[in-house]
C-alpha cells in the first residue's frame, strides 16, 4: 500500500513541476522569443531587420487587430520580464494592408503603438518585423503524462512476469 502511495505522490510531483517548466518564454540577446504564450497557444518569434515587409508576411494577423494587439502585448511582457532592452529599436506585426502594431523600446521602457502605417515608419530606425510560427514543442506536462503511461505499462508487464 505504501509503495502505491509513494508512486502516486511522485507522479503528482512530476506533473506539478513540469507544469511550471514551460511557463515563461525564452528571450535571446536579439529579442527572438521561443514559447511565447498568447491565448493558450505557444509561438516562436524572430525579428527581421533587413527586408522590407509585405502584407503577405503576416497571415496570422490579417484583419485581426485585437489579436495583433494581444500578441504584441505578450511580446512586451516577455521583453520586460526577461530584462531585454536595446534602446531605439522597434518591433512590429501587421494586421491590415501594412498597418500594424509596433512595440517601441526606448529609455523609458516599452511602449505599444497601434495603427501605424509603414509610410510613417521612416521616423523609426532599425525596425524589426516579426516572423511568427506556432511552437512545435509539446508542453512538458504532456511529455510527463506520456512517460507515466509508459512506466505504468512497463511495471504492469514486470508484475505479470513475476
Amino acid at each position: 500500500m505504501n509503495n502505491k502511495m509513494l508512486k502516486m505522490a511522485f507522479a503528482g510531483l512530476v506533473l506539478t513541476v513540469s507544469g511550471f517548466a514551460n511557463s515563461a518564454p525564452i528571450v535571446d540577446e536579439f529579442g527572438d522569443i521561443n514559447n511565447l504564450n498568447v491565448g493558450g497557444i505557444y509561438y516562436d518569434v524572430s525579428w527581421n531587420f533587413e527586408l522590407e515587409p509585405v502584407a503577405a508576411d503576416f497571415p496570422l494577423f490579417w484583419n485581426d487587430e485585437a489579436f495583433a494587439l494581444l500578441f504584441m502585448g505578450a511580446v512586451q511582457v516577455a521583453f520586460t520580464e526577461s530584462g531585454f532592452a536595446i534602446e531605439q529599436q522597434f518591433y512590429g506585426v501587421d494586421y491590415d494592408s501594412l498597418t500594424g502594431v509596433i512595440l517601441r523600446d526606448d529609455a523609458t521602457g516599452f511602449e505599444l503603438l497601434n495603427a501605424v502605417g509603414h509610410l510613417s515608419w521612416a521616423d523609426f530606425r532599425e525596425a524589426g518585423w516579426g516572423t511568427v510560427t506556432p511552437s512545435e514543442i509539446p508542453e512538458p506536462s504532456t511529455l510527463a503524462i506520456f512517460a507515466l503511461g509508459l512506466m505504468g505499462l512497463a511495471s504492469r508487464r514486470f508484475k505479470k512476469q513475476s
